[in-house]
């Protein structure tokens, strides 16, 4: 039709020959981290440096003054209340772990019903952490909730908690069944620091219970 004007196609970027342009443009205009300026900054760092000598690049001084401590800091809050509550909930700063609660639960179902019955009798609190007021409530509180309804069970925190392991330490030395727990040289020097030797008062190995379903 008359006074219509075809559009022309857009071949741009078939011929190799296209691209050529933008080494042009870019060869005319430079490149910003080329080594000519980067010669040019060190030159007007060393007359700056010359004038001024206390002088400090913005760049390694924000290295300088990284504080390493400052960066691997937790902060937990302004409220007390949250620092012992970690015990229970470490997912408030971020730890996937089970809290003491979440870990009671989880060992006590791995028992029979009967067992844990007679296991929530004695649930005893000791260590330093043992002495936060109103701990021992806030256990019985938690066992009342994850126990089944009008069971009992019984929270007891050590005398001393602090010093109730060293003191049981000390007691023990001063028996006739020290000298069975400890481990000779010969001992040592064969199995390594590592070696815990069995005896009435260490950790024995135990087997996990298989949880037995109830029957019905």
């Amino acid at each position: 039709m008359f006074g219509t004007k075809r559009k022309k196609e857009d071949t741009f970027g078939q011929n190799d020959d296209d691209w050529n342009i933008y080494k042009e443009i870019s060869k005319d205009a430079g490149n910003s981290d080329s080594e000519a300026e980067q010669e040019q900054l060190d030159e007007l760092e060393m007359i700056l440096r010359e004038h001024d000598p206390e002088f400090v690049d913005p760049n390694q001084q924000e290295a300088m003054t990284f504080d390493i401590a400052e960066y691997y800091k937790l902060y937990i809050g302004i409220e007390r209340i949250r620092v012992p509550e970690l015990m229970l909930q470490p997912s408030m700063v971020g730890v996937e772990q089970a809290g003491l609660t979440d870990t009671i639960d989880f060992i006590l179902h791995k028992f029979t019903v009967d067992e844990q019955r007679r296991l929530v009798q004695n649930v005893f609190l000791t260590g330093g952490c043992s002495s936060i007021p109103c701990l021992k409530e806030r256990m019985e509180t938690d066992l009342r909730a994850i126990r089944p309804f009008q069971s009992t069970f019984a929270v007891q925190v050590a005398t001393d908690p602090v010093l109730g392991a060293w003191l049981g330490a000390r007691q023990m030395t001063r028996s006739d069944q020290f000298a069975a727990c400890c481990i000779r040289r010969a001992d040592y020097e064969e199995m390594g620091g590592e070696y815990i030797k069995e005896h009435f008062a260490s950790n024995r190995y135990a087997r996990t219970p298989v949880l037995v379903a109830p029957t019905t």
